[in-house]
This record gives structure tokens, sequence and C-alpha cells, in this order.
């Protein structure tokens, strides 16, 4: 039998005086949950093993079925899965960033200046980690590329490298909208690309309303990987062609 699990991560939100103390949740119109609700079992479940912090990462694998306290070692063995890295039991997986470091001082005297190297796309980090491959590869030891967690900021940097101005808008809520943000901008954007983790364009009417649909709003999402600031680069000066 197959199923279909949907974590509604962080969904509840925070309280809001706006909404008179209540969450986005709960003032929020939720016919076909609803029903779900009305058709099925409630109850409440402890994903999170006591001692354990309560990420993502460790409240997911008890979703799927593992048990955290034996199976979990960190984000590392994770992330490196996603990237098609090939483990053994016996393994170490350690993740690093490729950080900014000051100049003057010896080494071990040396502060750091930016934890993401200034957000270096994937393909920059990439040039960076050739060379540590051939300097450190061994039998024992193998480094491998990451993904870049900020690729829209890096598709707006390579943007701008080449003369296109493109910024970018990240709603942290969808409640309060940051509107404000839209209506600032006026009539000078060409239109809005909605960039995210999914194939149906869930954030799209979001943005239409909110620049009070004046502009072409297009979406480009990913359902298995992340979107890379290449592509999103492509689809930005495909829409600077047609409007």
């Amino acid at each position: 039998m197959k199923y279909i699990v949907i974590l509604g991560d962080g969904m509840a939100d925070e309280p809001i005086d706006a909404l008179g103390g209540k969450t986005p949740l709960a003032c929020a119109e939720t016919p076909v949950m609803d029903e779900l609700a009305s058709k099925g079992e409630m109850g409440m479940v402890q994903n999170v093993p006591a001692g354990m912090a309560p990420g993502s990462d460790v409240a997911n694998l008890s979703v799927l079925g593992y048990d955290p306290a034996v199976c979990y070692s960190g984000r590392s063995p994770l992330e490196a899965l996603s990237v098609g890295v090939a483990m053994e039991p016996t393994d170490i997986v350690l993740r690093c960033n490729i950080v900014t470091l000051t100049e003057e001082e010896p080494y071990a005297e040396k502060t750091i200046l930016d934890h993401s190297s200034g957000e270096i796309s994937t393909a920059d980090a990439d040039i960076l980690m050739d060379a540590i491959r051939e300097a450190f590869n061994s039998d024992e030891f193998q480094y491998y590329t990451g993904t870049s967690s900020r690729v829209c900021k890096a598709a707006v940097k390579k943007a701008r490298a080449q003369g296109i101005k493109l910024g970018l808008i990240r709603p942290i809520t969808l409640w309060p909208y940051p509107k404000k943000a839209f209506d600032a901008l006026g009539d000078q954007v060409k239109g809005f690309l909605v960039v995210e983790m999914s194939i149906l364009g869930q954030m799209c009417d979001d943005v239409v309303l909110a620049c009070g649909n004046k502009h072409p709003v297009e979406s480009y999402g990913e359902f298995a990987n992340v979107p890379s600031e290449d592509v999103i680069l492509e689809r930005v000066q495909e829409m600077l062609k047609k409007y």
C-alpha cells in the first residue's frame, strides 16, 4: 500500500496581534483539511524524541518510520545523500561551508567575515572544490560539492554582473504578506518570477494579488531538485524577451 504524507511543517505559525492573538492557521479557511479531519482519525504525536533538537531533519525521520535516537547522525549524511554520494555504514560524513576569512593575520588568528563566502553559487563553489579535490582526494578522504541554498540570491548576483536589473523579494510569512515591498516597486518592474520548491506554483496567486495584477507573473518550480541559479536566470531572460 502506498501512502501520501503531507507535513505542515511550521504551518501553525505564531499568534499575531492583527488577528486578535490568533495564528494564521486558526483564521484560515481550510475546507479540504476540515473534510479530511472529519473523515479520518485525529490525534497528537511526538515525533522528536526527548533530548533531541526539534529540527525538520529529526522530525521527518520519525515521520518516515525511522527512530532518530537510533538513526540520526546529523544533517551531513542527509545532504550527502541528496547529491548522490554513496556511503558505507562505517563512513564519517562532515558538512563544511566555503567561508571568507580576513587576509592579513596568520592563519591561526584569522576570523570569519562571511559564513557563506558572499553566498557563493554552486558553480563557483565547484571551481574551488575542484582544486580541493585535486589536492586532497584520496582513498581515505573524498570531497564533494553541495548545492547552494541561496540560489535566488546567486541568480540575482549573476544577473547584475551581466547588466540585468534583477531584484529579490523573499516573503517570510503569508500573513501579513509583504505587500509594501511590491507597492514600493511601482511600475519600474517588467514582471515577477516566482521560484519555489513546488510544481504547483502555490505562491503565484499571492504575488498576483500583491502587485495588483499589473505585471506578468510566471512560476518556476522544482519538486525533486533544488532550482539552479543558471536555470532561474534563463527563465528571467525569457521573460525579458516576452515582456
